[in-house]
């Protein structure tokens, strides 16, 4: 089947699925649940300016989908996926635009025959309003699917001007992301501070360390490359160039919904538990995000268990 590379559809309207409509080489398409309906542009806004993203629109009658991004919430991936169905190839290319691990298990029950592809993204970016991104901070995507070169329509999405490279060890680079979204999300959402701040609250910065710790004991014992600065140095430097950003979780628990914490800290603690690993640290703070009332934040801020 020849792709069809004059739309990029993206299922997901939140603040990363609008900053890569923003991005993509021809225009974004976005597939929202029944009911709801697309302008026909995004206003992009950053630091030096605000512009308006022109959008395209599926024509009534169109190939099946032969490739799509998949932005919405991880916890959202089936519901976003069904009423979708009718119209996606069986072996559609779905680039997995989300946090957390395990998104096959998501996707494949549903799609047998789909082609699934990995992202990791580092730009900061939170929405003004809908179809309204403020770009907080200058990141990469990195992206693949274990092989060593990407095929079309992935070609064209590769950008040096939004930093957008095809990975061949996506599948490490997969693991970092949520080792350092296993740092930043969980701090910010209960304590309420940008990603910036993590660094500069003593409080936040001591537990930096005995979480990096825990994560690091996981990935060692999956034989999972550790970065090669050291996961401290990673989660610092990811927190400083999106220092202006609100983390995902953060957004998520001011708007009082749902969070990733399952298929983030969740997914650590899974792993932990299937290697006989003791994380506390991952535990208190997964337990914490499920009983503290949504807009809620701790204060005064504890020190880490133990």
């Amino acid at each position: 089947m020849a792709p069809n590379t004059t739309l990029w559809p993206i299922l997901g309207a939140g603040s990363m699925g609008c900053l890569l409509a923003c991005m993509t080489p021809q225009p974004a398409s976005f597939l929202l649940r029944p009911g709801q309906s697309a302008p026909n542009h995004i206003i992009y806004t950053n630091d030096q300016r605000e512009h308006q993203v022109t959008l395209g629109s599926l024509p009534d009658r169109h190939p099946p989908l032969s490739h799509l991004i998949l932005a919405c919430k991880t916890y959202d991936t089936q519901a976003a996926l069904e009423p979708w169905l009718p119209i996606i190839a069986p072996d559609c290319q779905i680039l997995c635009l989300q946090n957390g691990m395990g998104h096959e298990e998501r996707i494949l029950p549903l799609l047998p025959k789909a082609q699934i592809l990995y992202a990791s993204m580092t730009h900061g970016a939170y929405r003004l309003a809908p179809f309204s991104v403020f770009h907080a901070g200058q990141g990469q995507l990195l992206f693949g699917n274990g092989h060593p070169t990407p095929s079309t329509p992935w070609q064209q999405l590769c950008s040096e001007q939004w930093a957008i490279h095809w990975r061949a060890d996506i599948h490490t680079l997969l693991w970092h992301k949520l080792a350092v979204n296993a740092v930043i999300n969980p701090l910010t959402a209960l304590s309420g501070e940008t990603n910036g701040q993590l660094l500069q609250q003593p409080r936040l910065q001591a537990w930096l360390l005995p979480l990096c710790r825990e994560i690091e004991s996981v990935l060692i014992t999956l034989s999972i490359p550790l970065p090669q600065q050291g996961l401290q140095q990673l989660v610092g430097q990811v927190a400083q160039a999106t220092s202006a950003n609100r983390s995902s979780m953060l957004q998520d628990r001011q708007a009082k919904r749902r969070t990733e914490v399952d298929a983030i800290l969740g997914h650590l603690l899974r792993q932990g538990q299937l290697h006989g690993l003791q994380l506390p640290t991952c535990s208190w703070l997964a337990q914490q995000l499920q009983i503290l009332p949504a807009g809620k934040f701790l204060t005064p801020w504890p020190l880490p268990p133990g």
